[in-house]
């Protein structure tokens, strides 16, 4: 259990910064150590505030609630001058460790100082803090606590009638049955604190005037009917307000049970989505590859027909081109190589930016790799003796990295570009330029600087 608990008190009227001050010094007298006071300055409400008119419950914990966040204290309790809801001196909002004091008409209730009221309230108020910390018990409190009907003279009266305030300031008592229910709850170093705290208020209480408010005839009249009318309010409120309290807990227990069963169906059915979706690209992947399967079968069907291949590619320059008739995926599918074109289709399955790169990338090396081949196959059927610098490197295509086919690869389009002698695949390159080329080699460098960039250095 903590041995200290501390407040923040703040001025929420600009008429009560010095009262604040003088409260607290009036504490700090106190051989105690339980509890500190601290005044905290101002803090101004931000709603605005209709003359004739009080503040309520709800506008001031708002705020109050607000405002101790910002500073991150314990406890925060405020003091107005202004008149708030149900005309009651102060009120604990309970479990959130704020209260409210105003010092509206105090001197139409008592000829004590405001300070000795103030601090009075602080410790009554901090003690309540303590007491309650579950919004659910305000319900005991208010049926075995707090003296609604009949006054003590004691730190838990009511005071209905508001001039009793003065009497039970300077007696500065706490009743048995309350001593019991602190020491209890918050021990008995605790009520020790209390105790000294209420003895300091009570003896600056008794230094200043005894010309009370109880004393005028026509207050005291109307003290007995304000005790007769809180004796009536109190047992009426307390038979009708039983069943809505035991209603309340339930609608709660059923509220958090309803509230748990919507988290569990909402991360099952985040669990479903992702597993629809996976389904779906599985789907999308498996028609894919059956669309480039039926492509590549057919194809296959035309050569064993005795077609050369090219008429299978529909390469008829008289006929329209076919990027105007079909999509991008079926045009490769259907007019390139399988590993080309299957590669593709890998490369547009793929969701993740991430992975869709990595193919992409793979899909440049396999068109890269294939190009290699194809004019090696076509250099050894040419009578010309191959280069000696092309020689080179194709030999170190034995081990050869992306770095090594590049450089393989560009060699021999030039080198098909400017040869004249006439060969199977030398009829592809007749529309292929030098500055074609030289566009190519800029294009990869930037696509191999980029590769690296992306997930590290290449081994060339």
């Amino acid at each position: 259990m903590n041995t200290k608990h501390e407040a923040t008190i703040v001025g929420l009227s600009p008429e009560v910064e010095e009262i604040v001050q003088d409260a607290t010094s009036i504490i700090r007298l106190a051989p105690q150590k339980y509890f500190i006071f601290d005044a905290g300055g101002d803090f101004r409400l931000s709603s605005n505030f209709k003359p004739e008119t009080q503040r309520l419950w709800a506008e001031l914990e708002t705020e109050l609630t607000i405002e101790r966040n910002r500073r991150n204290c314990e406890n925060l309790i405020g003091v107005i001058n202004e008149p708030i809801e149900n005309n009651w001196f102060s009120h604990t909002a309970y479990g959130k460790n704020i209260a409210w004091i105003t010092t509206h008409n105090w001197e139409f209730y008592s000829d004590l100082p405001v300070a000795n009221f103030v601090a009075y309230d602080l410790v009554r108020n901090m003690v309540l803090m303590q007491l309650v910390r579950d919004p659910s018990d305000e319900a005991w409190l208010m049926k075995e606590v707090i003296h609604a009907a009949e006054p003590r003279d004691c730190l838990s009266d009511l005071c209905g009638y508001k001039p009793d305030i003065s009497r039970i300031i300077r007696s500065g008592n706490i009743c048995p049955d309350c001593q019991n229910i602190i020491s209890e709850r918050m021990g008995g170093e605790a009520l020790a604190s209390i105790l000294e705290l209420l003895k300091q208020i009570s003896r600056a209480s008794h230094s200043s005037g005894r010309t009370t408010a109880p004393s005028i005839p026509t207050l005291d009249w109307q003290r007995t009917k304000v005790q007769l009318y809180y004796k009536k309010a109190y047992a009426k409120s307390h038979t009708n307000l039983e069943p809505i309290f035991e209603a309340e807990k339930e609608l709660k227990a059923e509220q958090s049970a309803i509230e748990l069963l919507l988290k569990d169906i909402a991360h099952q059915q985040h669990i479903l989505n992702e597993r629809l979706n996976e389904l779906n690209r599985r789907k999308n992947t498996i028609l894919n590859e059956k669309e480039l399967f039926k492509t590549h079968q057919k194809i296959i069907e035309k050569n064993l027909h005795g077609e050369t291949g090219f008429e299978a590619f529909n390469l008829d320059e008289s006929s329209e081109p076919p990027h105007k008739t079909i999509g991008l995926d079926k045009q490769i599918g259907s007019r390139y190589p399988f590993p080309i074109a299957y590669c593709f289709r890998s490369m547009q399955a793929e969701l993740s930016p991430t992975d869709k790169w990595k193919y992409l990338f793979n899909l440049y090396a396999l068109i890269i790799r294939y190009l290699v081949f194809v004019l090696v196959s076509d250099l050894r059927k040419q009578s010309n003796q191959c280069p000696y610098q092309i020689k080179l490197l194709i030999r170190r295509l034995i081990y050869g990295q992306y770095g090594d086919w590049g450089k393989a690869c560009l060699a021999l389009l030039e080198q098909g570009v400017n040869n004249k002698e006439k060969s199977f695949f030398n009829e592809f390159l007749s529309s292929v330029t030098n500055e074609q080329i030289n566009r190519l080699k800029t294009a990869s460098m930037w696509i191999v600087i980029e590769r690296v960039h992306f997930s590290g250095p290449l081994m060339c």
